[in-house]
């Protein structure tokens, strides 16, 4: 494997480096329809700021990388699931890890990585969003970078936004999963399904 692959992509964000922000302390009914919103059943998904590069062919084997901090843990579980599931008709092969930010060093990845023979390391780590008062994420934005393993190579990456109610945060991250893998077709950095 590259040594170069050992990026700053791998390793944990600092704690003060995120930009989240609370929602400011509401009156009793406008508790009740924030808490309304943040648990109904609405849910978005969206791309900005999408660079392409260039790879020989698409790749077939997808290693997915989700940085949890400082979410809670099912954010991160729910977007990995989601990539994996979202990639399955695009790769051979996939797997996911979710990073806590309690790994002492990136070597245990680095080797997971390397035993997976991957073309193509996908990192996500949340750079941004609101945490609603109840304390659960209303909005949470991800940098995405795709590399090409073998080049050490950004070959895809975009800022990805998913917002909606808690009580959704699986079908958040479908969607938002979904859209960047669309947006990785278009770039030819992964097949189309069923090819």
């Amino acid at each position: 494997m590259n040594e170069r692959l050992h990026l700053e992509w791998l390793t944990p964000t600092p704690k003060r480096a995120h930009a989240f922000r609370r929602r400011a302390a509401l009156g009793c009914c406008g508790a009740w329809a924030v808490l309304a919103v943040s648990l109904g059943g609405c849910a978005e998904a969206s791309l900005q700021n999408v660079r392409l590069g260039r790879v020989a062919q698409p790749m077939e084997r997808v290693f997915v990388v989700v940085h949890k901090e400082p979410l809670e843990q099912p954010y991160a579980i729910a977007m990995t699931d989601a990539l994996i599931a979202a990639l399955s008709g695009h790769t051979t092969a996939r797997k996911g890890k979710v990073l806590t930010g309690m790994e002492l060093d990136d070597t245990v990845l680095l080797d997971a990585v390397e035993k997976f023979a991957t073309d193509g390391l996908l990192v996500l780590k949340p750079i941004g969003g609101t945490l609603s008062y109840y304390g659960g994420a209303a909005k949470v934005i991800y940098a995405a970078k795709l590399l090409d393993v073998h080049t050490s190579r950004v070959v895809w990456q975009a800022t990805v936004k998913h917002e909606g109610g808690t009580a959704v945060v699986e079908r958040r991250s479908r969607l938002a999963a979904e859209k960047m893998v669309q947006s990785m077709v278009l770039a030819h950095v992964v097949r189309e399904a069923g090819l």
